[in-house]
């Protein structure tokens, strides 16, 4: 810190260009990994966020679980993503959407492909989406969610051939 009267006052500061991980991030890292799908059964999704710095956010934490990602900032760019990218396995959407909210979008994209899988995230209930029969492919979470309860919808949505008894549990 240097300061000089009528001048003003400089601070430097000089960090590392990188640092090695601690034993505690690596064990972030593995627990990342140990959340997303196998290798052999890669799992292709399309996330569905308006708001920019939560999608970023989430996104970022799927790919490092080793998820493969799409990401959509409103319903119309989600269908155009889905008809572009068969391969995509599950949609994970916010319900509050503007314009077309997500279980519009949601009954759309079934229309079109009707085995895809859904998970509906929602920080309020306004349509009663939590409350709705069980569906063997479709889920839904409350937001603010624990990034672990994020991962556990993801694993049971992708778990091999999930029956209308498994969907009730």
């Amino acid at each position: 810190i240097e300061s000089r009267p009528g001048e003003g006052t400089t601070v430097r500061l000089t960090l590392p260009a990188a640092a090695l991980p601690s034993s505690g991030a690596r064990a972030g890292s593995e627990r990342l990994l140990a959340a997303g799908p196998s290798a052999t059964d890669p799992v292709r999704l399309l996330y569905v966020e308006d708001d920019a710095l939560v999608s970023l956010a989430t996104v970022d934490l799927l790919e490092e679980a080793g998820y493969s990602v799409h990401s959509a900032p409103d319903a119309g760019r989600a269908l155009e993503l889905l008809d572009q990218h068969p391969e995509i396995d599950l949609m994970v959407t916010d319900v509050g959407l503007p314009g077309m909210d997500g279980r519009e979008l949601a009954a759309e994209a079934r229309r079109r492909r009707p085995d895809l899988k859904l998970l509906f995230l929602t920080g309020y209930d306004r349509g009663g989406t939590i409350a709705e029969p069980a569906d063997p492919r479709t889920r839904h979470l409350g937001k603010p969610y624990l990034d672990a309860e994020l991962f556990e919808a993801l694993r049971w949505l992708s778990g091999p051939g999930r029956t209308e008894a498994e969907s009730r549990e």
